[in-house]
């Protein structure tokens, strides 16, 4: 009987240590959702600050993830 409370127990705590790692594992996910979400915020950040440091206005052919569409092909240029 003694044998058997002890293998319940150990199973018991088997049992906290996997819930453990599934809390850590769902941690480490909504770290790196965090880590790409602050990624992104800071390239756009940079684009602004260099908008900003130039003092001109922002192009109008910036896309919404802050790259920039072909507005024109090398070699051809734009009337103003």
């Amino acid at each position: 009987m003694n044998k058997l409370n002890l293998k319940l127990k150990l199973n018991k705590i088997y049992e906290r240590q996997l819930l453990m790692r599934r809390k850590l594992w769902d941690i480490e996910e909504t770290v790196n959702a965090i880590e790409k979400l602050h990624k992104d915020n800071y390239e756009a950040i940079e684009l602004l600050l260099d908008i900003i440091s130039n003092d001109t206005k922002k192009p109008d052919a910036v896309e919404i993830n802050g790259g920039f569409k072909e507005v024109n092909k090398v070699g051809t240029r734009r009337e103003q």
